[in-house]
């Protein structure tokens, strides 16, 4: 899978949403554009769309900052 289609999916989940413009390394917490159960919809998401399982020390604050950070976790995962 390539890194442009794993970043088009997930810019397109995460800013669907959220009502205001979310750049690609702002925080997804800090914005105020997810909370806890956001990110348990973006792991539901992920191991569906990606077909990748994701153990529950995958979802770190490192992983799941930004747009960037996920996209970038989800393609190591993938490519793994």
């Amino acid at each position: 899978m390539s890194e442009e289609l794993v970043y088009s999916r997930l810019r397109s989940f995460i800013c669907g949403r959220v009502p205001h413009k979310l750049a690609d390394h702002d925080s997804l917490i800090e914005s105020g554009a997810f909370d806890s159960i956001g990110i348990l919809e973006l792991v539901a998401f992920i191991e569906k769309e990606f077909r990748v399982r994701l153990e529950d020390e995958d979802v770190s604050p490192e992983n799941f900052a930004s747009i960037q950070s996920v996209a970038g976790f989800v393609l190591d995962k993938v490519r793994a």
